[in-house]
């Protein structure tokens, strides 16, 4: 079985996709959750990929509280961005997936040290034209 490479937007998306790149405009994320209810498989997975070495090395500015919540509650995550704006999402039926893609959208390429992949590849496209 042969691999092909990834191209070079593949590889820039990827890049991405990594939690310490991701996390980079949010400033603090409450996860609330109950640990005994089955609808909180999603919020507890995201917390773990929150307090990951790499997120606390990158990101030693962002804050994470952690809610445990007795039954009937739903489990949720808020975020607050470094713009100020906030994000409210309710996990008890998203997955995983479905949480960082809300973040995508809602974080779509904020401050200024974050870049869409055609403006990495652009970027990189001038460095190697001008060297």
């Amino acid at each position: 079985m042969k691999f092909r490479p990834l191209s070079k937007l593949q590889k820039t998306l990827a890049q991405y996709r990594k939690p310490e790149i991701l996390f980079r405009p949010i400033s603090k994320a409450t996860v609330s959750f109950d640990p005994f209810d089955s609808n909180s498989a999603s919020a507890r997975e995201f917390l773990f990929h929150l307090r990951s070495r790499k997120v606390e090395k990158h990101l030693p500015n962002l804050v994470t509280e952690i809610t445990i919540y007795e039954k009937g509650e739903s489990p949720n995550v808020k975020l607050d961005y470094v713009d100020g704006t906030q994000q409210h999402l309710v996990t008890s039926s998203m997955s995983l997936s479905d949480i960082i893609t809300a973040i995508e959208q809602e974080s779509r390429w904020k401050g200024e040290s974050i870049k869409t992949p055609s403006q990495l590849i652009m970027e990189r496209r001038k460095r190697s034209t001008s060297s």
